[in-house]
């Protein structure tokens, strides 16, 4: 009998064993490809379309090491209410956007009492409630000017030296996580690494950075 309990216990002691030893196998290739993450700058390129696009690899952190590495961004997701043991992936990305342009101005009046059909008010959308210093029922020459592409719109009002501005912007960001198999021969298998692409629809605008964080137990 106490050789069976002796046999138990050391089948237990094994399984327990090739448990820690399989975690810290896991552990040491997570720690391995971050590594490669860290020293793999964002790789910027540009789609067959000419859009701005970027590429990272994920990193992939326990929460301890991501409330330590990025407190801010951690800061961040706490004020949202959200327990950081309950979050999966994080994601960041800064753009930029230039764009040279010219338009024509036009020669308008501002109205102070701002009325609807008044025209300079009407066709700029920046009228005289931008000119707190113009009395009532007074008018006043200016000259506007209203330019647009598909994804940036800028029109304003320029009175003496003053110019008033309201600037419109939107674009769509497309995110793209995948799977990055380990090659042999033609072969494909398992997992190397998670990788992040992302890319912009104005071609006005660029990606500073990019960054793709997996949070796991």
């Amino acid at each position: 009998m106490p050789f069976v309990w002796a046999l138990v216990a050391l089948m237990l002691v094994v399984v327990l064993a090739g448990s820690r030893i399989s975690y810290l196998t896991k552990d040491n290739d997570r720690l391995s490809g971050n590594q490669i993450a860290l020293l793999d700058s964002v790789k910027h390129y540009k789609t067959k379309a000419g859009k701005d696009a970027a590429s990272v690899q994920a990193l992939t952190l326990r929460v301890h090491e991501y409330e330590k590495l990025v407190p801010r961004q951690a800061a961040e997701i706490k004020a949202l209410g959200i327990k950081l043991k309950r979050v999966e992936t994080v994601a960041h990305t800064g753009t930029q956007m230039t764009v040279d342009a010219s338009s024509p101005l036009r020669d308008t009046t501002i109205y102070a009492a701002a009325g609807v059909g008044r025209k300079g008010a009407s066709e700029t959308g920046v009228g005289a409630d931008s000119c707190p210093d113009l009395l009532d029922g007074a008018q006043m020459s200016a000259k506007t000017f209203d330019w647009s592409n598909p994804w940036t719109r800028a029109k304003g009002v320029i009175i003496g030296d003053s110019v008033h501005l309201r600037i419109e912007s939107s674009d769509t960001l497309l995110q793209v996580v995948y799977r990055v198999p380990y090659k042999f021969l033609f072969f494909r298998f398992g997992t190397k690494a998670i990788r992040q692409e992302v890319v912009l629809s104005d071609p006005n605008a660029r990606i500073t950075y990019t960054e793709y964080i997996r949070l796991v137990k």
